[in-house]
């Protein structure tokens, strides 16, 4: 069904017979041209959703907009929709097929499923320790909590995710806590690598995948030259951090990404042999997944290709400070 087909069916659905507006309506009141002068200076997605008012709006602000929207770039026809889906507090907008989907309560970054739409990889999750978070689970949390609608599935949105695996060699805790500040989504992990019978060591952390985000990960470097040299500029730090951390026990060291708005610290417990990461992600604000705080943090960029993602422009510890409600989050 085309887009607009689907939009048109949604908006009856939550305005099965749209009437004229009431005569003592004062917007309705002024010449018809004035009108056009106001609805002129909003933008695309609100006159749309104008024509939904009535039958006097649609009149005046109609236009063709199966052609406006085949006129339109990809991401301005994305930015439309997305624009269009905040009205909506049960769908989602899905960039993948340009349609609006209905929100599965099910659907919960702490559940694996399949996708409703095969997504290209650059759409891809933050995976990690069995937490999916996908890009709509961060589109709906955001419009929920701003229009305080759909209140249960948004608490199941934010809820705090633990996962725990043991193995001969390793055990890891892991542990999810999102929220919203300031209009942002925002996660806090904390990873717990090793304890007194299996301590925490370069060796069995190579093998075990830990991800801080997806340019600093422990994970074996390629074969190749090309991609060896990526590898190491993206992972050195994450080592250093390490270093230190095993090098002064006690002490959290911090440290941040260069390549998307994640901060993290390790820290050393001698007496257990654990290392504690904690990492502080900022995914953006409500919008599309051209978003650069969230396709930075999204794309598989964890070192292995021969090229180094762009540097994101960001103050080291803004992500903490805005978990945490600090004031360098202001700045």
């Amino acid at each position: 069904m085309p887009l607009l087909q689907s939009l048109y069916a949604l908006y009856r659905w939550f305005f099965p017979d749209p009437t004229p507006a009431a005569p003592n309506c004062p917007i309705l009141g002024l010449p018809d041209e004035l009108v056009l002068c106001i609805t002129g200076h909003l933008a695309a997605h609100d006159q749309f959703l104008l024509t939904q008012t009535c039958r006097t709006m649609r009149r005046l602000v109609s236009r063709d907009w199966n052609e406006y929207l085949r006129s339109r770039s990809l991401s301005e026809r994305n930015n439309f929709l997305i624009a269009v889906a905040y009205g909506s507090p049960y769908h989602w907008a899905c960039e993948t097929c340009g349609r609006l989907h209905t929100i599965d309560p099910d659907d919960l970054p702490s559940v694996s499923r399949s996708p409703t739409c095969v997504q290209p990889i650059e759409y891809g999750a933050r995976i990690w320790a069995r937490y999916y978070l996908e890009h709509h689970h961060i589109q709906l949390a955001l419009k929920l909590y701003g229009r305080g609608v759909n209140t249960n599935y948004l608490e199941g949105l934010l809820t705090t995710h633990h996962y725990t695996t043991i193995s001969s060699d390793l055990t890891i805790s892991y542990t999810a806590r999102p929220r919203i500040a300031e209009g942002h989504f925002l996660l806090r992990e904390r990873i717990i690598v090793g304890n007194g019978n299996n301590r925490a060591t370069y060796s069995n952390m190579q093998h075990s995948w830990m991800t801080i985000c997806p340019h600093m990960a422990m994970v074996d470097s390629p074969w190749d030259y090309r991609g060896m040299v990526a590898w190491l500029h993206q992972t050195a730090e994450l080592y250093q951090a390490v270093t230190q951390a095993i090098l002064h026990p006690g002490q959290e060291i911090h440290r941040h990404c260069r390549w998307c708005p994640t901060d993290y610290s390790a820290f050393y417990h001698q007496r257990h042999g654990q290392l504690v990461f904690s990492a502080w992600h900022d995914f953006g604000a409500y919008g599309s997944v051209s978003n650069p705080y969230w396709s930075s943090q999204a794309r598989r960029q964890t070192g292995r290709g021969h090229q180094l993602p762009p540097r994101f422009s960001r103050m080291p510890g803004a992500s903490r400070a805005a978990y945490t409600n600090r004031r360098l989050w202001r700045l």
